[in-house]
């Protein structure tokens, strides 16, 4: 994702570009009416706002059964961490009800449930409570995303648009090969634009290598560190 600032510097410099609306954005426009939510289906679906703004919208039903699981596991956490916890404050002298519902309260934020989900006092026992309107409200995009371009339709259908953005995965498989993996091209201590621009060359071309490693030796069930193992001996 980048923000309207980036958008702006990409525009100066002649480029279009391709990014992912965050969650209040989304809701934004649906406010505003500008989009709507029967739009959001299994398939790609398209709205125009102005001569620019195009925005292609999607429901993901594998994503959103993904974010539901996630959030009953967490909640399931937290019940499982009250009730441990009624049981540690009712043994005497453990009076510490505020103190665990702090921490529980914490778990809750750390979660990121805290809209929906809190924990209330009552005596010597504490509770879960479900706020099931805000829960719907907040379940109410699980598995929704919407891309937008400045990208012309005679340039780039829906679809295609949906594509490139999807095929972001490979750039951060890139990026973890580079950084993390086999290539480890990390940290960037350099000072200099000439310096940078040298490092960033060598960077892509060790990558471009390694592509073409891995699909020469597609057919041979041999990942690139084990071929260039092989080839040392």
């Amino acid at each position: 994702m980048i923000h309207s600032s980036q958008i702006e510097e990409a525009q100066e410099a002649g480029f279009c570009y391709i990014t992912a609306l965050t969650k209040p954005q989304i809701k934004k426009l649906l406010n505003q009416n500008t989009l709507q939510m029967e739009l959001f289906e299994d398939s790609v679906s398209e709205v125009k706002d102005g001569a620019e703004n195009r925005y292609v919208l999607r429901h993901n039903p594998w994503r959103a059964k993904e974010v539901q699981e996630s959030r009953r596991q967490k909640k399931e956490s937290i019940q499982q961490t009250i009730d441990r916890a009624n049981r540690y404050i009712q043994d005497p002298p453990k009076d510490q009800v505020a103190v665990q519902g702090r921490n529980l309260n914490q778990k809750i934020t750390k979660y990121n449930l805290k809209k929906w989900l809190s924990v209330h006092r009552q005596g010597r026992e504490l509770f879960l409570q479900e706020d099931t309107e805000a829960l719907g409200e907040e379940s109410r995009l699980d598995g929704c995303y919407v891309i937008t371009t400045d990208l012309p339709q005679e340039r780039a259908t829906a679809e295609e648009v949906h594509d490139r953005y999807k095929d972001l995965r490979y750039v951060e498989q890139d990026f973890r090969t580079l950084k993390l993996g086999h290539l480890e091209f990390r940290p960037w201590f350099v000072t200099t634009e000439e310096n940078t621009r040298a490092h960033g060359l060598t960077s892509m071309l060790a990558l471009k290598i390694r592509r073409h490693l891995e699909q020469a030796w597609r057919d041979f069930d041999l990942t690139v560190e084990e071929g260039l193992r092989e080839l040392e001996k």
